[in-house]
């Protein structure tokens, strides 16, 4: 099992009316060559909160993060859990499954340094954990995760606006816009719609 200097976690997708929420995973192998590579891009040093970034400059650091995957520096992945899922069991319980799933994928050791960002807990096994608030700008594997989970939340988002062109999914990304409250008010929901978070909207 290779190295593993420290994993970050989090989380995109809390809240929209439609779609998955996605939890970004991102263990660092090599955290010198990992500030390295990353601070060419402003990552280092300055992280920033994947939501603020503009969307050309979170493709330029995804782009980064699989060259450092492939050089060994870096393991990435992203764990989605789907509206249907979030209406059945919560979307507390969805964040917590996607995470585990996340987990799994990397394949790290029980006493890998985990660090999540705002309110997320990985599972009692791992016993090196620390939760931190506005993690994405203090530590760089947190920044990455986010950064990575928003990048492949919003390309479903986008692929699935091809599906239902009638809700702009493109423009909003399923939050819950004025516009895209009152395209369900006139066309109802569709099949990638959280229906329990759109009761007050359809009501």
């Amino acid at each position: 099992m290779q190295y593993v200097h420290s994993v970050g976690i989090d989380e995109v997708g809390r809240g929209p009316l439609a779609g998955p929420v996605l939890v970004g995973c991102v263990a660092i192998h090599d955290i010198r060559r990992a500030k390295k590579i990353f601070r060419m891009l402003g990552v280092e040093g300055n992280y920033r909160d994947s939501k603020k970034l503009s969307e050309t400059a979170r493709e330029d650091i995804v782009v980064c993060m699989k060259k450092a995957e492939q050089e060994g520096v870096i393991s990435a992945t992203t764990s989605r859990v789907t509206s249907g899922v979030i209406d059945t069991i919560g979307i507390a319980p969805s964040i917590r499954l996607a995470m585990k799933r996340g987990i799994q994928r990397l394949n790290v050791p029980n006493n890998t340094q985990i660090h999540l960002d705002g309110s997320l807990y990985a599972s009692t096994a791992f016993t090196k954990q620390k939760t931190i608030i506005k993690g994405d700008t203090k530590k760089l594997s947190i920044c990455l995760a986010s950064i990575l989970a928003k990048m492949v939340r919003d390309t479903y988002m986008v692929r699935k606006a091809r599906e239902f062109p009638e809700y702009g999914f493109e423009r909003h990304k399923g939050y819950g816009t004025q516009y895209h409250r009152d395209v369900i008010a006139t066309h109802g929901t569709c099949k990638i719609h959280r229906t329990s978070f759109c009761k007050a909207t359809t009501q």
